[in-house]
């Protein structure tokens, strides 16, 4: 499965205006509003990626593998420019699992809501501490 840079950006670009019309009441921080779209965006097409490559890995019966997902997400955070892929969420089981850049389970959560509230605690951390 090869994805292109102007496909990933139709993917991210899809995302943005899917989540800018859910709540156009929503309040609007004053900081780069783009650039949050963006970086939301941005995690939103990893987290979906992870979890059809998830998906993939469990109907692949051993030909597709942990490894080669690594690669697939690697890839694309250099597509984007990141030195590092971002924290994502995952369904596992009945489960939202929010995992670090390295894949390592930072939290379990019965809602996709309580996940995505410790991601964006993690980025506000990250961001406190200047990363």
């Amino acid at each position: 499965m090869k994805i292109t840079k102007g496909r990933l950006k139709q993917i991210i670009n899809e995302e943005l205006n899917e989540m800018l019309s859910d709540d156009p009441s929503a309040p609007v921080h004053k900081q780069s509003t783009a650039e949050s779209y963006y970086e939301y965006s941005k995690n939103m097409a990893y987290t979906k990626i992870r979890n059809a490559l998830d998906q993939l890995i469990k109907d692949s019966k051993g030909q597709f593998d942990e490894k080669m997902k690594m690669r697939i997400l690697r890839g694309m955070a250099k597509v984007l420019g990141d030195r590092a892929m971002s924290e994502t969420i995952s369904k596992e089981d009945d489960d939202y699992v929010v995992r670090s850049k390295s894949g390592k389970k930072l939290g379990s959560h019965d809602t996709k809501k309580e996940a995505n509230a410790q991601l964006a605690a993690v980025e506000i951390s990250k961001k406190k501490r200047g990363k």
